[in-house]
């Protein structure tokens, strides 16, 4: 199963593992299965590292912001931290963040640490979805 997930209720965490090609389809299903089970306000961990390539295209992604928007209606949206391990994946992730800002406070990470960090920060999830310092870093440690 491309996307699978595990709550914990302690920490009001979803942990979200995507493997694989993924679909827009598996996406939305996955966001509408925790609003059904209550956990669509819960912050997410999104780990997107074992995915190497664009499984999307930006079509698609413009589809899933779109239908997500319309299930924040439903339920407020915690903060999403996606975490990504190539570049072109953190384009394209950054992306998506852009598309559903002012909807779902969502941040791209090159690790986890970092992510859950800014998840453990609710003063922090306010800055943008994408942060300059971050970026050049990553790429100063090369």
């Amino acid at each position: 199963m491309p996307i699978s997930y595990k709550i914990n209720p302690e920490r009001q965490r979803v942990f979200t593992f995507v493997t694989g090609d993924v679909s827009a389809l598996e996406i939305i299903d996955h966001f509408e299965k925790v609003r059904r089970e209550g956990f669509l306000a819960y912050s997410e961990l999104i780990d997107a590292s074992s995915i190497v390539g664009p499984t999307l295209s930006v079509a698609e992604l413009w589809n899933i912001a779109v239908t997500l928007r319309k299930l924040q209606s439903q339920g407020s949206f915690g903060c999403r931290a996606v975490w990504v391990s190539t570049d072109i994946n953190f384009v394209l992730a950054h992306m998506f963040a852009s598309l559903l800002s002012g909807f779902i406070r969502m941040r791209v990470f090159h690790d986890r640490l970092t992510a859950e960090q800014w998840l453990n920060r609710p003063n922090d999830r306010n800055l943008l979805s994408f942060n300059s310092s971050d970026r050049a870093s990553r790429l100063s440690n090369r």
